[in-house]
């Protein structure tokens, strides 16, 4: 599991639509239930890496921090239930499979109105703040 705290993705940041796509065997309806399970529980969804921005319609994620706490919270826990155990290997083998590869395929569509120089300087903000907040 070392492997998935060291990858590197090709965007510091990803639209919810994104991250869904980045992990095949998850889905837009179980990420949110994940979510609701968060926020239920007492605990603000920035742990889990979900971030705004003004002016953009989708939650964005920092898929570093989403995969740190999908394996603390999700995967590397032990299950009462035959479906939870299920869902588990199939998070394990999907994010196994993402990361054998080097890159990611999606593009981010949200971003796309600003200028390459405003993204680049934007990304680098972002990522810097984040590395400060989320990751020790």
């Amino acid at each position: 599991m070392d492997v998935l705290f060291n990858y590197k993705f090709s965007k510091p940041f990803v639209s919810q639509t994104e991250l869904v796509e980045l992990f095949g065997s998850l889905s837009e309806s179980t990420l949110k239930r994940y979510m609701k399970e968060w926020i239920d529980g007492g605990n603000e969804v920035k742990e889990m890496g979900m971030f705004r921005i003004d002016g953009v319609r989708e939650n964005q994620w920092i898929p570093q921090v989403f995969i740190k706490w999908l394996t603390e919270h999700k995967i590397d826990k032990a299950y009462k239930w035959d479906y939870e155990k299920l869902e588990q290997d199939n998070l394990k083998k999907d994010i196994n499979n993402k990361y054998k590869h080097k890159e990611t395929k999606c593009q981010n569509k949200s971003l796309s109105a600003f200028g390459k120089q405003n993204i680049l300087i934007l990304i680098n903000l972002i990522q810097n703040l984040i590395l400060k907040v989320y990751i020790k």
